[in-house]
């Protein structure tokens, strides 16, 4: 009877951890105890893994009502509005926490019991003699300070936006020698009440449209309305980007900061893989849904531009050319070029003819392997 039992418990357990399994792989969370998801990590990635600290201060609670009209999402980088003078000293901050520190790691701790069975804690056990694990690409590093503000946002939102901020930085990586980057810090300030999101962007950004977000570079502080998780997730990490652009590279131009804000802004995880899917707002069916512009437009356009009606053209052209940049090894490398020519000058941004200096080529050139590329149709998701 004993034995009966005993197996029952077992095939059940069998059965509950069969199911959390799927769960996970399902893309829903697997909640360990810290010091095996610190152990998990080391095992399952590169230096880029990692969690960050959040900081919640609980403001508002407030539910967002069904029936109040949803915002058009066209998040945006809040304009300066100050004198010249000023206004080039606001671009000149530096938000940044200085060089990428390494996270200080808690040990973790290997012995056999009498059994032969081995055992793993993130505490030193008494009276069994243990040894420290020793595992490869142990420094883990600590790439930003996340900071959340206002309405409380569910855990597992956080969750997902920390370890898609996370990845964002693995693409960086990519980009930016390691001992390049610096440490950033991501303050987002979350509304879930309409009237009180308008109330702030009238005081903080009067001359901005309505919209479902904002990026305010002289304060490093994004706004997002918090509409529905999906539509939030996506706001945060296209406003975490601008940040990250901020804190990295200093003042950037608008098609760059824009076009990468776009092109991250869909990115998903998939276990230690992140993929970054074609933008909906400005790709569908094969091709880009507003005309694209000419490089040459894009590359040299002035904020008036990109406030006026070629606004949404802007946008999708400057995704459809980041798109095109990451898409090829050569042309990533010119990317890469361009983001450490940027980084010389925190406040400066580069020219277009610097830009076409460092492509190699004239502007003609560009635009036809640019309108060839886009004429093929379906584009390939992107892995991190």
């Amino acid at each position: 009877m004993l034995k009966f039992i005993r197996n029952g418990i077992l095939i059940l357990l069998a059965f509950i951890a069969s199911f959390q399994i799927v769960h996970y792989l399902e893309g829903n969370k697997l909640y360990l105890p810290p010091f095996l998801n610190q152990l998990f990590g080391y095992f399952g990635n590169t230096n880029f893994e990692g969690t960050s600290p959040l900081d919640l201060a609980s403001i508002e609670k407030e539910t967002i009502k069904s029936d109040s009209p949803t915002l058009h999402y066209e998040p945006q980088e809040l304009p300066q509005e100050l004198p010249r003078a000023q206004r080039k000293n606001a671009s000149c901050i530096d938000h940044s926490l200085g060089n990428v520190k390494v996270k200080p790691q808690s040990k973790i701790y290997t012995w056999k019991d009498e059994n032969g069975v081995t055992h793993f804690s993130d505490s030193k056990p008494e009276d069994t003699d243990s040894q420290p694990l020793t595992l490869a690409g142990s420094k883990i590093f600590n790439y930003f300070k996340l900071n959340i503000s206002g309405a409380n946002v569910p855990f597992e939102f956080k969750e997902k936006l920390t370890h898609s901020i996370n990845k964002l930085f693995a693409l960086y990586g990519q980009l930016i020698a390691k001992e390049d980057l610096r440490q950033v810090v991501v303050n987002l300030r979350f509304f879930t009440s309409k009237q009180r999101f308008l109330a702030y962007s009238k005081k903080h950004a009067p001359s901005l449209k309505p919209t479902a977000g904002f990026y305010d570079n002289g304060t490093n502080e994004a706004v997002i309305m918090y509409q529905s998780s999906e539509q939030a997730i996506t706001t945060a990490i296209h406003e975490s980007v601008h940040a990250i652009n901020r804190g990295i590279i200093g003042n950037s131009n608008k098609w760059f900061n824009e076009g990468m804000a776009e092109y991250l802004e869909n990115i998903t995880i998939n276990l230690s893989t992140a993929i970054i899917n074609r933008n909906k707002s400005w790709y569908k069916n094969g091709k880009l849904k507003y005309r694209p512009l000419p490089l040459r437009k894009v590359l040299s356009a002035s904020r008036n531009d990109w406030n006026s009606q070629s606004k949404s053209n802007l946008y999708s052209t400057s995704w459809a050319f980041i798109y095109f940049l990451m898409d090829d090894t050569k042309r990533k490398t010119k990317l890469i070029k361009m983001l450490k020519a940027e980084q010389k000058n925190l406040c400066n941004t580069l020219s277009f003819q610097q830009t076409m200096k460092i492509f190699n080529m004239s502007d003609r050139e560009l635009q036809n392997r640019f309108s060839r590329w886009l004429a093929k149709g379906d584009k390939f998701t992107h892995q991190i």
